[in-house]
């Protein structure tokens, strides 16, 4: 039987709780968000934003649909929420972002509710279909349809601004230069670079954050947005 909490002091370091307080934590169900870049939703109203005490507390929300994640209402208090996810409270017209902060934890910012249903996903695959439509594989476990026509638009690791639900492509944001890509991994993790350019191979962009110029791997950071984030993210 899978357990349906861990240690915490075996949870990565990107949690932002405190590890001494008690033995064990709920773990997050499986989902769309690996478990470094996420947070059981009980963690994240508990421990980061601090409005609940207890997870029977939150429980409490998700039983009277006080509580949404991306648009939907929430069935279990241990739904993982991940990077650029909004977690929503209507009724008293709060709206909260999951972001990356620059130690490297998963942290939260409150947002306007214009952008409650806006979001930033990868391109992480493209599908040719049978009835020659193209299925593009998005982060965060969503995917698009698209008419044929239009695959060559989009292209892997770049960026698009979607609204949801229902599903809808608002803006693409290409990996180019002058391109805003906010930072995954490494020394620069939490910080939004500007590209400077693409290395030969297209597996590497030379990026430029606070005066610094360094190669990171395309898979090291997400493309934001052109001049600006176009999302709140910081």
């Amino acid at each position: 039987m899978a357990k349906n909490h861990i240690k915490r002091l075996a949870t990565p370091r990107s949690w932002l709780i405190a590890r001494k307080d008690n033995v064990f934590v709920a773990k997050s169900d499986p989902g769309a968000h690996p478990m470094n870049m996420s947070l059981p939703l009980v963690v994240a109203l508990r421990d980061v934003l601090s409005i609940v005490e207890n997870a029977r507390e939150v429980k409490s929300l998700i039983n009277r649909e006080l509580v949404y994640v991306n648009g939907k209402k929430v069935k279990s208090y241990r739904l993982p929420v991940g990077l650029f996810d909004c977690i929503s409270f209507p009724t008293i017209d709060k709206y909260y972002r999951v972001i990356l902060n620059k130690k490297g934890r998963i942290d939260m910012i409150e947002i306007d509710k214009s952008e409650a249903d806006k979001f930033i996903l990868q391109v992480i695959g493209k599908r040719l279909l049978k009835d020659r439509r193209v299925q593009l594989n998005l982060s965060s476990g969503m995917n698009i349809i698209l008419p044929y026509e239009e695959h060559s638009n989009y292209s892997l690791y770049q960026s698009v601004l979607v609204s949801y639900p229902p599903l809808k492509i608002i803006e693409s944001l290409p990996l180019k230069k002058k391109a805003k890509v906010f930072m995954l991994s490494g020394k620069h993790l939490g910080k939004i670079a500007e590209v400077q350019g693409m290395q030969a191979n297209g597996k590497e962009a030379v990026l430029e954050e606070g005066g610094t110029v360094f190669n990171a791997k395309v898979s090291s950071f997400i493309v934001v947005g052109e001049k600006e984030a176009a999302i709140k993210i910081a």
